[in-house]
């Protein structure tokens, strides 16, 4: 009789548990696509998010200004309209504090811009007189460029030593080609400074480029601070990333699904 009832009650538990993991896999189904858009849409999000701090472009709260003027960054919209509880949590505590940490920082580095800008000036002002226009905070050498090429840079790789290096050298085979370093806002121009190689007569353009990165790195108190960060934020960001990308393609886990599965036999 025992045998029997043991049996019987061995049945049922593994039918409930076989009945509710296919309720919670059927209702993980109909989820799964809009799963993969949420995720999806994190990982390009925050692809973007890296670039702009490998490139020394980093992104702000005003690049995410909405048509109400409210900076409504993803992760930030997605909790204010309950998306992100359809995230999972731990890579929802994530997201949410590392799009505060890289926005916060990205505002810290262009604070910085007006002392590299300086820098910048009175550097090349050692070696050529420069013009400046009228039309915004914009300088060159030479009054008159009509026609000829230059390429515009972020003005913020004038931070970055290898970055700049690696810049110059694809120019080595195009020495007539301008350099234009440049920060905007919108369509504001906020900072532009183009020069030519054929500007200087006394020393190389590149030798005077790699003296404003050192005098900026040297002489700009809590750039370096802000510089470590980058690179330690970017590193998190890759691996936040790489947790996004891989729900893109399958939202629920396989023990989540268990785990969910177990939880909802004893909510029953």
């Amino acid at each position: 009789m025992d045998t029997v009832l043991i049996s019987l009650i061995t049945s049922l538990i593994v039918s409930l548990i076989t009945f509710t993991l296919g309720v919670k896999s059927g209702k993980n189904q109909s989820d799964r696509q809009q799963l993969k858009e949420f995720y999806k849409k994190m990982t390009v999000h925050f692809q973007e998010l890296k670039h702009g701090l490998d490139s020394y472009n980093p992104k702000t709260w005003r690049h995410f200004k909405d048509s109400n003027h409210n900076y409504s960054p993803l992760i930030k919209s997605m909790v204010a309209n309950g998306d992100i509880i359809e995230i999972n949590k731990k890579i929802a505590i994530k997201a949410e504090k590392l799009e505060k940490d890289a926005l916060i920082v990205g505002w810290k580095f262009y604070d910085k811009f007006q002392e590299l800008f300086d820098i910048a000036l009175e550097t090349i002002e050692q070696y050529e007189t420069l013009n400046y226009s009228n039309t915004g905070n914009q300088y060159k050498i030479k009054k008159d460029i009509t026609g000829r090429a230059y390429r515009n840079y972020y003005l913020g790789i004038l931070f970055n030593k290898t970055l700049l290096k690696k810049e110059l050298e694809s120019l080595e085979r195009e020495r007539d080609l301008g350099l234009n370093f440049r920060h905007h806002e919108g369509s504001k121009i906020v900072y532009s400074l183009l020069l030519y190689p054929d500007d200087f007569n006394k020393i190389d353009i590149n030798d005077v480029l790699l003296e404003i990165n050192e005098k900026a790195i040297k002489e700009i108190e809590g750039l370096e601070e802000i510089l470590i960060e980058f690179n330690s934020l970017s590193k998190r960001l890759d691996d936040l990333i790489k947790l996004t990308a891989k729900r893109t393609r399958d939202p629920h886990t396989f023990i989540e699904t268990v785990v969910g599965a177990i939880v909802d036999i004893f909510r029953i």
